[in-house]
């Protein structure tokens, strides 16, 4: 399935470049964005979009063959903005529908410089598919902060901005006091399991990071600290555990994989809500260091198999 987010430009072979400028921009409104004089483009601003404009007698429209006229084309392509853009899945999709796309390509388009792919219609109408420029795309670190809003915050639609639509979920679980599916695929089937299914049982959710992601990371693992209660019967929970994400880095920046590996869940009676609880919130949230969660920790046997945890390397002057 392609879905297409909007128009991102159509190019026009145009005869007089002067009085098409005067009609687009003096009386439609549009401004000159970008100028080729040495292939021959102009590109202006249409709001979200962009019409580009090419004269037959450049170097792009002398490609294009005649001039515009009754047996001539003045379209030369337009361009449909595909989100996601997954190439290896759009082309499988095109081929099960006997389309064949050309090779991709690098083009400038409404959001600057991305990928491409083209084909032809049934009748020879080239249109582009066009993917998300570098600026555009989501960086690990806001993939990670929207993920803890999402499931700590109980807001499943976040997760559209975490995980491609064919993510995988998979969760190494050596704690017995709670359980979660060991593998889960698809961004709807995640949003059931890590937030709605989570947020029926577990209220005054905290979540931490023990390290921060870089910009250009395509893969980032860490370890995580949670404490949050149960909505039936009060009782406190700490766990603690390792994250291992991959990130679909050419097309959107979204997670596609997520391991979430839990070594320990401890369950404390309600009584020990208003100490766990102080705890947490002199933690940096979301992002935060093993020293800093270990050291402030309060003095509760129960919670000491996780401060071993995230505490181990500590010695060795990591944290």
């Amino acid at each position: 399935m392609i879905s297409i987010r909007e128009i991102d430009h159509l190019v026009l072979r145009v005869v007089d470049l002067d009085q098409m400028l005067r009609f687009y921009c003096d009386v439609l409104g549009c401004a000159i964005e970008r100028r080729q004089d040495a292939i021959g483009l102009v590109q202006l601003r249409a709001g979200r979009s962009l019409i580009d404009l090419v004269p037959v007698t450049g170097k792009l429209g002398r490609a294009g063959g005649a001039a515009p006229a009754r047996e001539g084309r003045n379209l030369d392509h337009f361009c449909l903005r595909v989100e996601p853009f997954d190439e290896a899945g759009l082309r499988r999709h095109l081929e099960a529908h006997g389309v064949e796309a050309g090779p991709l390509a690098i083009r400038y388009g409404a959001q600057g410089e991305g990928p491409s792919l083209y084909v032809s219609d049934p009748e020879g109408n080239v249109v582009e598919l066009k993917g998300p420029s570098p600026a555009s795309l989501r960086t690990p670190e806001s993939v990670l902060r929207d993920y803890f809003r999402a499931k700590d915050e109980n807001r499943p639609h976040l997760l559209a901005g975490v995980f491609s639509p064919g993510a995988r979920l998979e969760v190494r679980n050596r704690a017995s006091t709670i359980a979660f599916p060991a593998l889960t695929n698809g961004l709807e089937a995640i949003a059931d399991v890590l937030v709605r299914s989570f947020g029926r049982t577990y209220d005054n959710v905290y979540s931490f990071y023990m390290e921060r992601p870089s910009p250009s990371e395509r893969t980032f693992s860490c370890d995580w600290l949670v404490a949050m209660s149960e909505k039936d019967g009060g009782n406190v929970r700490v766990g603690c555990g390792r994250y291992d994400w991959a990130f679909d880095e050419a097309a959107t920046g979204l997670a596609t994989c997520l391991v979430i590996t839990i070594e320990a869940m401890q369950v404390l009676p309600p009584g020990e809500f208003e100490p766990i609880f102080r705890w947490i919130r002199r933690i940096d949230y979301p992002w935060s260091r093993a020293a800093e969660a270990v050291e402030c920790a309060p003095p509760i046997a129960a919670i000491a198999p996780v401060l071993q945890y995230l505490g181990r390397h500590m010695t060795d002057g990591r944290d």
